[in-house]
């Protein structure tokens, strides 16, 4: 986040400048991120499930050429993709929260 702050200084000074206060900014640029790591887990997650599909399809026919039987099934192992979930959005968390302590009273970063 605080690359972001340095590398687009002008349009963080227009937003202030606008009249956010510095805790809005910063609710601002973590709602901005969090829709970026959502909607990269999400479309990471249907692109993996869709290259999946497409390494296993031509995997499933016998050897002349038939689909064979029983089909093969794609199984995902949910109990290692959600703590990697977790992990990112602690990651995400941790980067948002922990470095910039916020004095509530005066709206202080």
């Amino acid at each position: 986040m605080l690359l972001v702050g340095e590398s687009s200084e002008h349009e963080l000074g227009f937003l202030q400048s606008l009249g956010l206060s510095k805790i809005q900014l910063l609710g601002l640029l973590s709602c901005e991120h969090l829709t970026v790591v959502a909607l990269g887990l999400g479309v990471g997650t249907w692109a993996g499930f869709q290259m999946s599909r497409l390494m296993v399809a031509p995997l499933a026919v016998s050897d002349i050429g038939q689909s064979i039987v029983p089909p093969f099934i794609l199984v995902t192992d949910w109990s290692l993709m959600l703590p990697t979930y977790a992990m990112i959005l602690a990651i995400f968390h941790h980067g948002h929260v922990r470095p910039l302590p916020i004095d509530w009273k005066n709206e202080t970063v």
